[in-house]
């Protein structure tokens, strides 16, 4: 976990932090450093604490009592958590040329180990904006990736599809940082509605490939590295799955499926009917199809939380089966079969391991670890009644 120092080093190679002065707040301390607010105005403050205190009964209640605390003026009693932004920063400054920023707040991402990055919601007179500034060389290629698929996926599908796509890049010391305009509306709840399928839909292509040319070899051996780890639990048993769920699904072909990568509810913002979808860091531009609408449902419903049950399985299967008949075309060759839906839920399971402990670097003992690896197991039971 990178610290308050990493963190301040960074932010002041940018120049975007100094010593001195405290027209900024850390939240919650500089030991875990999650955001810097700025003490300009209480809205601006109210809007940088929704980063980061928005999604929960608990969050929301301690955003009350951060603004309680500003109202007050006691905020200042707490020196050992201000700051101050350099709010004439010029890479900030360039980022929204056509719009002047008064002031911005930075959420700092250090939860996913080795795509850390910050998050600065940049504040204007007429509209809110968003930049992503990676911090390490691996963020900094999660980002470029985001960057290069939306401006792709933005030409192959038009209009059909509503992106949140940046509207300027910036090329800082060592980094690719980029600005998304905010678009209104709220972000979505968990609803697989005929909007989500259609965008699912549009994201599919009429190519059928090989399976061996839409996932890269590196993935492949990425996962084995997982794999071999010794304080994987059943990992002997994992290795066979994965090997028999590589021999099977190798003999089959697919449309191929722009992937998101992250196709959750929450990246999903709703405004009178139009969904617009962001957060492509994780993007693939040739991919497996479903395996966004498992995302979907897995996370969405808090399936990756626990240990799921077999009629959670059930019910991920019945979906995939909806969407597969909402197609006009096919997109598997022998869509019918469950064990080919069971194989792709397997295989996705193993991609989420790569995600929590490659990308992410969770710790093996971490409980959404434990509880794919069950839920593998699981899936593989299924399998093997099925058979």
């Amino acid at each position: 976990m990178l610290t308050f120092n990493d963190v301040k080093e960074s932010l002041e190679k940018e120049q975007i932090i100094y010593e001195g002065g405290s027209n900024a707040f850390i939240i919650p301390s500089k030991k875990n450093i999650k955001l810097i607010v700025t003490l300009e105005n209480r809205t601006l403050f109210n809007e940088g604490l929704k980063l980061w205190l928005n999604n929960t009964l608990k969050k929301n209640f301690l955003r009350i009592c951060f603004l309680f605390l500003y109202d007050l003026k006691l905020i200042y009693l707490f020196y050992n958590n201000k700051i101050s932004i350099n709010y004439k920063n010029n890479l900030i400054s360039n980022l929204v040329p056509f719009d002047k920023i008064n002031t911005f707040n930075i959420y700092v991402g250090l939860s996913k180990k080795s795509n850390a990055s910050f998050t600065f919601q940049l504040i204007s007179k007429k509209n809110i904006y968003y930049s992503r500034l990676p911090i390490s060389k691996e963020s900094n290629k999660f980002a470029l990736n985001e960057f290069q698929n939306t401006q792709f996926l933005k030409l192959q599908q038009g209009t059909n599809i509503n992106l949140n796509t940046p509207i300027s890049c910036t090329q800082s010391i060592s980094s690719c940082f980029y600005t998304y305009e905010m678009v209104g509306g709220n972000i979505s709840q968990y609803d697989l509605n005929t909007k989500i399928i259609e965008i699912l839909g549009i994201l599919q292509s009429d190519k059928f490939v090989s399976f061996e040319k839409l996932i890269k070899e590196n993935e492949i051996l990425n996962i084995y590295s997982i794999l071999n780890k010794k304080e994987l639990l059943f990992n002997s048993n994992l290795k066979k799955r994965y090997n028999k769920t590589l021999v099977f699904l190798k003999r089959l072909q697919f449309k191929e499926s722009f992937f998101h990568g992250d196709f959750v509810f929450w990246n999903i913002i709703e405004n009178n009917g139009v969904y617009s979808l962001f957060d492509f860091e994780y993007s693939k531009r040739q991919y497996l199809p479903l395996l966004d609408l498992c995302h979907y449902i897995y996370f969405g419903r808090g399936f990756f939380l626990t240990e799921i049950t077999e009629n959670q399985i059930n019910y991920l299967l019945e979906k995939m089966n909806e969407f597969l008949k909402s197609e006009k075309s096919i997109l598997i060759e022998g869509q019918e079969n469950k064990n080919i839906l069971l194989n792709l839920i397997i295989f996705y399971f193993f991609n989420l391991l790569e995600r929590f402990i490659i990308i992410e670097g969770h710790s093996i003992k971490d409980a959404k670890i434990i509880n794919t690896v069950q839920n593998i197991l699981l899936a593989e039971k299924l399998l093997v009644n099925l058979n």
